[in-house]
């Protein structure tokens, strides 16, 4: 059956204005960047586009950077194989496990991850999808040393997409003269709500924001908090809502105390120190002011909780492991004014000061960071629930797994 473009989406539904520039433009040119924002809608682009390769006869190769990322787009692939007409679909071979592949007459598609290079070689390609490209560090030498030779005899095209990641090779590719760059912010999806996304810009650093939504290329180094903590004039007291403990004994150990006052939760008490023993760190907290809960670091060992049981600090329970859900709450209560340190909280004061965005992963800090994960266990005792089911922590995870739920619903 011979298919045309107007038939197949169709069957398929609508891209929304922003996708059909993209489309537009990966017909065109041989050699595209997509610098996208997420959940612009690439993902479901990117799988028409093989899609419809294959159904015209095209061998097609759709690369990321793991086998979880690969899945997503072989999902997406078939759920829009559900949608075609049943003499078309009944015709489509699929392989649900991995390497994923489908095949239709003489087309066929397959899924290769960059962990394992040794896979991207040997086949003529018309067309290379190499998706999330940005999270590869060695996405150029994974382009001119396996992906381009495969496009040569058919003359066929490669299309790179991702969100950026800081200066990298991507931002790089995305400059090329031999290579026509699309450009689309999370903005340019009508199906998103623009109230949830103007929200991100408030809870996100603003160099988070303008790369994750804005799809802009930003550096990598920069002070990982916007705002600093309002100062607290509560007295240390004799009582609190919540201690937040970080082991350590080369490095240090940390303590900080959470009262709440009204609407507002007041840090107003620090302990840290190097090289104490656990029975040492234990008396240090019970010196302290006494809290309704304590929460400690969830790797701290169980031969130091022995020993904190055996110095009276008892029903320490294991705080969360989720780092970038801990900060984005911090950075949410720095915002709307919830948080307040105390002048006498030195330590902590200083790590807000130092710590910086970490090049490997924008939304986790790199530096001395004790008393702020001391911090971070204690605010992360409130839990995100949303719909009765828990829900990332880190607004920017929470977003994307919503608007995810949602886009699979209706591809």
């Amino acid at each position: 059956m011979r298919v045309d473009r107007a038939l197949f989406h169709g069957w398929l539904g609508d891209l929304h204005a922003g996708q059909v520039a993209a489309e537009q433009l990966i017909r065109q040119h041989r050699r595209v960047v997509l610098r996208c924002g997420r959940r612009f809608g690439k993902t479901n682009l990117l799988a028409r586009e093989l899609l419809w390769c294959v159904l015209r006869g095209g061998r097609v190769w759709w690369v990321a950077p793991t086998h979880a990322l690969c899945r997503t787009g072989f999902v997406y692939v078939q759920k829009m194989v559900s949608r075609l007409p049943t003499a078309i679909r009944h015709s489509v071979r699929l392989w649900r496990s991995p390497p994923y592949r489908l095949r239709y007459g003489e087309g066929e598609a397959e899924f290769y991850s960059t962990r394992d290079p040794d896979s991207l070689q040997g086949a003529g390609n018309d067309l290379v999808i190499f998706d999330e490209a940005a999270t590869e560090q060695a996405g150029d030498w994974i382009v001119e040393q396996f992906l381009s030779p495969t496009l040569l005899d058919r003359k066929g095209r490669l299309v790179i997409a991702s969100t950026p990641k800081g200066r990298n090779w991507f931002a790089e590719y995305c400059q090329r003269p031999d290579f026509t760059e699309f450009h689309a912010t999370t903005y340019d999806n009508p199906l998103i709500d623009q109230e949830e996304i103007d929200q991100l810009r408030e809870q996100l650093p603003e160099r988070v924001f303008r790369q994750e939504i804005l799809a802009e290329i930003v550096e990598d180094a920069g002070r990982f908090w916007d705002l600093q903590p309002a100062p607290s004039e509560e007295p240390v007291g004799t009582h609190a809502d919540i201690c937040g403990i970080d082991w350590g004994y080369a490095s240090p150990f940390a303590a900080v105390w959470l009262r709440r006052v009204g609407q507002q939760f007041h840090v107003v008490h620090e302990e840290y120190a190097a090289g104490l023993d656990a029975d040492s760190q234990a008396r240090r907290v019970l010196a302290g002011p006494r809290a309704s809960r304590y929460v400690c670091d969830p790797s701290t060992p169980e031969g130091v909780r022995r020993a904190w049981r055996e110095a009276g600090l008892n029903a320490v329970t294991p705080g969360s492991r989720d780092r970038e859900g801990g900060w984005a709450r911090i950075r949410v209560w720095l915002r709307d004014g919830t948080l307040r340190v105390s002048p006498r909280c030195f330590n902590l004061l200083r790590e807000f000061m130092s710590v910086e965005v970490s090049p490997r992963n924008p939304h986790d800090l790199i530096g001395d960071d004790h008393a702020l994960d001391a911090l971070r266990y204690a605010v992360s005792e409130l839990a995100v629930v949303r719909g009765g089911q828990a829900e990332p922590a880190d607004p920017l995870a929470r977003f994307i797994q919503r608007s995810l739920r949602r886009s699979m619903r209706r591809a």
